[in-house]
């Protein structure tokens, strides 16, 4: 099924779920490249084709909003941190493109990258307080991933998202069994994807 990408967020009621008033949790893979033989371009190849296989794995999940990204502060002489924002009305695949562009030609070996992400989740919202809705949710979810020569041969790839949406209940707020079983399944095709381009995913928190 083909996401819309282009719809505004919309404003969750936090009632069973509280937001990020809980645990976060996060996924990443565990993994190996030996950076210190690589060139800028080949440390850039590696970060596009990370950011590319991601956004794959999750595009029916998440969708970016904001990406930044630099090089080493000892290198920031060769090349300035970049930050790349989306805007609602503008076309999300030129948005991708351009982040790909930039990573790609990025002056100086990139040391870390962040993307800000929506998720693609069922909520209520003041309009709609007794059945959920589906659609994009700002703020509570992102990715992490960093690597590079100084970094060795231990990248890491990190997705984060506040747990509590995908809990079936939390002391604060009681039952939330209705919005996790609309969606859980989501995140875990989301990570199932993920695990496939990448092996298999360690959890931390929640």
């Amino acid at each position: 099924m083909q996401i819309e990408k282009s719809l505004a967020p919309i404003k969750p009621l936090l009632d069973t779920w509280g937001g990020l008033d809980g645990d976060k949790i996060s996924w990443h893979p565990e993994q190996y490249v030996d950076f210190t033989s690589l060139s800028t371009s080949e440390v850039n190849s590696w970060y596009s084709d990370t950011v590319t296989r991601t956004l794959e794995s999750f595009s029916n999940f998440v969708r970016v909003w904001e990406v930044s990204f630099g090089t080493d502060y000892s290198r920031e002489n060769e090349a300035k941190p970049m930050l790349l924002k989306w805007e609602i009305g503008t076309s999300y695949e030129d948005y991708i493109k351009k982040i790909i562009g930039e990573i790609q030609s990025y002056s100086a070996p990139i040391y870390s990258l962040g993307m800000k992400v929506d998720l693609f989740v069922y909520v209520r919202t003041s309009e709609s307080p007794s059945h959920p809705i589906q659609g994009w949710i700002r703020h509570f979810g992102e990715f992490k991933i960093w690597g590079g020569p100084e970094v060795g041969q231990e990248p890491g790839i990190f997705f984060e998202i506040g747990a509590t949406l995908f809990h079936r209940s939390y002391f604060r707020y009681g039952d939330n069994s209705e919005l996790y079983s609309l969606n859980s399944h989501l995140l875990t095709d989301a990570l199932h994807q993920w695990e496939r381009h990448f092996g298999s995913l360690c959890r931390e928190g929640g």
